[in-house]
Protein backbone atom coordinates (compact mmCIF):
# COMPACT_ATOMS: atom_id res chain seq x y z
CA UNK A 1 0.00 0.00 0.00
CA UNK A 2 1.14 3.53 -0.72
CA UNK A 3 1.92 6.14 1.89
CA UNK A 4 1.16 9.85 1.37
CA UNK A 5 4.69 10.64 0.22
CA UNK A 6 4.48 7.91 -2.46
CA UNK A 7 1.34 9.45 -3.94
CA UNK A 8 2.67 13.00 -3.70
CA UNK A 9 5.93 11.94 -5.38
CA UNK A 10 3.93 10.73 -8.39
CA UNK A 11 2.82 14.33 -8.98
CA UNK A 12 5.75 16.49 -7.91
CA UNK A 13 9.49 16.00 -7.84
CA UNK A 14 10.86 15.63 -4.33
CA UNK A 15 14.43 15.73 -3.10
CA UNK A 16 15.44 13.03 -0.55
CA UNK A 17 15.38 15.52 2.34
CA UNK A 18 11.87 16.64 1.32
CA UNK A 19 10.70 13.02 1.32
CA UNK A 20 12.03 12.71 4.87
CA UNK A 21 10.30 15.91 5.98
CA UNK A 22 6.97 14.71 4.58
CA UNK A 23 7.34 11.29 6.21
CA UNK A 24 8.09 12.90 9.59
CA UNK A 25 5.07 15.20 9.37
CA UNK A 26 2.53 12.37 9.16
CA UNK A 27 1.35 10.00 11.89
CA UNK A 28 0.01 6.53 11.12
CA UNK A 29 -3.26 5.47 12.73
CA UNK A 30 -5.51 2.46 12.51
CA UNK A 31 -9.25 2.41 12.98
CA UNK A 32 -11.79 -0.37 13.06
CA UNK A 33 -14.89 -0.63 10.90
CA UNK A 34 -17.59 1.74 12.12
CA UNK A 35 -15.22 3.86 14.19
CA UNK A 36 -16.09 7.54 14.46
CA UNK A 37 -13.02 9.66 13.73
CA UNK A 38 -14.76 13.06 13.84
CA UNK A 39 -18.08 13.89 15.45
CA UNK A 40 -20.05 16.66 13.76
CA UNK A 41 -20.37 19.69 16.01
CA UNK A 42 -18.25 18.17 18.76
CA UNK A 43 -14.74 17.51 17.52
CA UNK A 44 -12.17 20.10 16.57
CA UNK A 45 -10.67 19.07 13.25
CA UNK A 46 -6.94 18.88 13.84
CA UNK A 47 -6.00 16.64 10.93
CA UNK A 48 -6.20 15.89 7.24
CA UNK A 49 -6.34 12.15 6.55
CA UNK A 50 -4.79 10.04 3.81
CA UNK A 51 -6.21 6.53 3.33
CA UNK A 52 -3.54 3.86 2.95
CA UNK A 53 -6.11 1.06 3.17
CA UNK A 54 -9.79 0.88 3.97
CA UNK A 55 -12.75 3.15 3.30
CA UNK A 56 -14.09 6.24 5.08
CA UNK A 57 -17.19 8.36 4.74
CA UNK A 58 -17.73 12.05 5.43
CA UNK A 59 -21.33 12.82 6.37
CA UNK A 60 -23.67 15.47 7.73
CA UNK A 61 -26.50 15.00 10.20
CA UNK A 62 -29.90 16.57 9.63
CA UNK A 63 -32.15 17.91 12.39
CA UNK A 64 -33.60 14.41 12.89
CA UNK A 65 -30.16 12.89 13.37
CA UNK A 66 -30.22 11.14 9.99
CA UNK A 67 -26.82 10.88 8.30
CA UNK A 68 -26.31 12.05 4.72
CA UNK A 69 -23.10 10.88 3.06
CA UNK A 70 -21.10 13.58 1.31
CA UNK A 71 -17.88 11.85 0.36
CA UNK A 72 -16.17 8.47 0.39
CA UNK A 73 -12.42 7.95 0.51
CA UNK A 74 -10.58 4.76 -0.33
CA UNK A 75 -6.92 3.95 -0.87
CA UNK A 76 -4.79 6.91 -1.95
CA UNK A 77 -7.56 9.44 -1.27
CA UNK A 78 -7.54 12.39 1.12
CA UNK A 79 -10.44 13.28 3.40
CA UNK A 80 -11.37 15.67 6.20
CA UNK A 81 -13.83 18.39 7.03
CA UNK A 82 -11.64 20.82 5.08
CA UNK A 83 -13.40 23.98 6.20
CA UNK A 84 -13.03 23.08 9.87
CA UNK A 85 -9.48 21.84 9.26
CA UNK A 86 -8.39 25.09 7.62
CA UNK A 87 -10.24 27.25 10.17
CA UNK A 88 -9.16 25.04 13.09
CA UNK A 89 -12.76 24.94 14.25
CA UNK A 90 -15.33 22.34 15.29
CA UNK A 91 -16.38 19.81 12.69
CA UNK A 92 -19.46 20.53 10.60
CA UNK A 93 -19.33 16.96 9.34
CA UNK A 94 -18.72 13.55 10.83
CA UNK A 95 -16.04 11.17 9.60
CA UNK A 96 -16.30 7.42 10.10
CA UNK A 97 -14.61 4.31 8.81
CA UNK A 98 -16.69 1.85 6.82
CA UNK A 99 -13.93 -0.76 6.91
CA UNK A 100 -10.93 -1.40 9.11
CA UNK A 101 -8.58 1.27 7.83
CA UNK A 102 -4.99 2.43 7.96
CA UNK A 103 -4.71 6.21 7.78
CA UNK A 104 -1.95 8.77 7.77
CA UNK A 105 -2.86 12.06 9.41
CA UNK A 106 -1.23 15.45 9.29
CA UNK A 107 -2.02 18.46 11.45
CA UNK A 108 -2.64 21.89 9.98
CA UNK A 109 0.51 23.25 11.61
CA UNK A 110 2.62 20.43 10.14
CA UNK A 111 1.06 20.94 6.72
CA UNK A 112 1.65 24.70 6.88
CA UNK A 113 5.26 24.04 7.83
CA UNK A 114 5.66 21.71 4.83
CA UNK A 115 4.18 24.38 2.54
CA UNK A 116 6.95 26.73 3.66
CA UNK A 117 9.65 24.12 3.31
CA UNK A 118 8.40 22.56 0.04
CA UNK A 119 6.56 25.18 -2.06
CA UNK A 120 5.60 22.62 -4.75
CA UNK A 121 3.59 20.78 -2.11
CA UNK A 122 1.25 23.75 -1.86
CA UNK A 123 0.67 23.49 -5.62
CA UNK A 124 -0.04 19.75 -5.26
CA UNK A 125 -2.75 20.40 -2.65
CA UNK A 126 -4.16 23.38 -4.56
CA UNK A 127 -4.72 21.19 -7.62
CA UNK A 128 -6.19 18.45 -5.42
CA UNK A 129 -8.64 20.95 -3.89
CA UNK A 130 -9.54 22.44 -7.30
CA UNK A 131 -10.35 18.99 -8.67
CA UNK A 132 -12.45 18.15 -5.62
CA UNK A 133 -14.32 21.45 -5.92
CA UNK A 134 -15.09 20.81 -9.59
CA UNK A 135 -16.38 17.32 -8.76
CA UNK A 136 -18.52 18.77 -5.96
CA UNK A 137 -20.12 21.25 -8.38
CA UNK A 138 -20.95 18.50 -10.87
CA UNK A 139 -22.39 16.37 -8.07
CA UNK A 140 -24.47 19.29 -6.80
CA UNK A 141 -25.85 19.88 -10.28
CA UNK A 142 -26.71 16.19 -10.57
CA UNK A 143 -28.43 16.25 -7.15
CA UNK A 144 -30.50 19.28 -8.15
CA UNK A 145 -31.39 18.34 -11.70
CA UNK A 146 -31.00 14.59 -12.09
CA UNK A 147 -33.66 12.00 -11.40
CA UNK A 148 -32.91 9.30 -8.83
CA UNK A 149 -32.07 6.92 -11.68
CA UNK A 150 -29.71 9.43 -13.29
CA UNK A 151 -28.00 10.06 -9.95
CA UNK A 152 -27.43 6.33 -9.47
CA UNK A 153 -26.12 5.99 -13.03
CA UNK A 154 -23.79 8.90 -12.37
CA UNK A 155 -22.55 7.20 -9.18
CA UNK A 156 -22.00 3.95 -11.08
CA UNK A 157 -20.00 5.74 -13.78
CA UNK A 158 -17.86 7.84 -11.40
CA UNK A 159 -17.37 5.31 -8.60
CA UNK A 160 -17.68 1.78 -10.01
CA UNK A 161 -15.15 0.53 -7.45
CA UNK A 162 -17.56 1.43 -4.62
CA UNK A 163 -20.68 -0.34 -5.90
CA UNK A 164 -19.86 -3.71 -4.32
CA UNK A 165 -17.59 -2.36 -1.61
CA UNK A 166 -19.92 -0.29 0.56
CA UNK A 167 -23.43 -0.98 1.84
CA UNK A 168 -26.21 0.07 -0.51
CA UNK A 169 -27.83 2.30 2.12
CA UNK A 170 -24.66 4.42 2.14
CA UNK A 171 -24.87 4.75 -1.65
CA UNK A 172 -28.55 5.70 -1.36
CA UNK A 173 -27.66 8.36 1.21
CA UNK A 174 -24.90 9.72 -1.02
CA UNK A 175 -27.22 10.15 -4.01
CA UNK A 176 -30.04 11.54 -1.86
CA UNK A 177 -32.62 8.77 -1.96
CA UNK A 178 -34.00 6.16 0.42
CA UNK A 179 -32.54 2.62 0.30
CA UNK A 180 -35.92 1.28 -0.90
CA UNK A 181 -35.78 3.61 -3.91
CA UNK A 182 -32.29 2.38 -4.76
CA UNK A 183 -33.52 -1.21 -4.57
CA UNK A 184 -36.34 -0.36 -7.01
CA UNK A 185 -33.93 1.34 -9.40
CA UNK A 186 -31.58 -1.64 -9.33
CA UNK A 187 -34.40 -4.18 -9.75
CA UNK A 188 -35.71 -2.45 -12.88
CA UNK A 189 -32.24 -2.42 -14.40
CA UNK A 190 -32.14 1.37 -14.80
Amino acid sequence: MNKPVDVIAKQIRLRPEEVQSIEKAFTRMECSAGEEILLAGHSRVPDLYFVESGCLRLYSLDENGEAHNLQFAIEEHWISDLNAFSQESKALFGLASLEASVLWKISKSNLDHLYQEIPSLERYFRILIQNAYQQALVRTQMQLQGSATKRYQYFQSKFPYLIDRIPQYHIASFIGIKPQSLSRIKSTGN
